[in-house]
């Protein structure tokens, strides 16, 4: 039996030291918007950005080791057999996203409350705005960490290593 591997992925660590590099720049740059909309609380934005990708990182963890127990709970509260993987890929998308989308909610109020829960108490909208704007630039920069992923990986390959 043949075992196909992934060539792109040579050097996984490599690949994924890009991905974090790439979410940390993402998220402090992010971070100009959090800083501008709590003033009364200016923090460097690299401490900022640094929160939110440890934060995010070691949510992303959880949810990985979580996702096969929660599938299978789906399935069998959904009538399935097996976990609903074979199903159509809409279904899919709509899986992952109602998993993912309150997680990554969550993971943006754990930073908003963790660095300005003061403020936040009184103006919660403020902190609606950036875990809403802040879930959307996290699935945008999940596109461009899974290049980073990908073609950083590639890069040790191209330099011979």
């Amino acid at each position: 039996m043949r075992v196909l591997r992934m060539h792109s992925l040579e050097h996984p660590y490599a690949g994924l030291a890009v991905a974090c590099a790439i979410t940390f720049a993402g998220n402090s740059l992010f971070a100009i918007i959090i800083k501008s909309k709590f003033a009364e609380r200016p923090l460097n934005i690299l401490i900022i950005g640094g929160v939110r990708t440890l934060i995010g990182t070691l949510g992303y963890a959880i949810l990985i080791y979580l996702l096969p127990l929660v599938s299978y709970v789906v399935a069998k509260a959904g009538g399935f057999d097996d976990r609903p993987t074979t199903g159509s890929g809409m279904f899919l998308v709509i899986y992952y996203l109602a998993i993912v989308v309150p997680v990554r909610v969550m993971e943006w109020w754990l930073l908003i409350f963790s660095l300005y829960s003061s403020i936040v108490r009184d103006r919660p909208g403020r902190g609606w705005y950036i875990a809403i704007v802040g879930t959307i630039v996290s699935f945008l920069l999940d596109i461009l960490a899974f290049f980073g992923l990908v073609f950083g990986s590639q890069i040790f390959i191209l330099w011979g290593l």
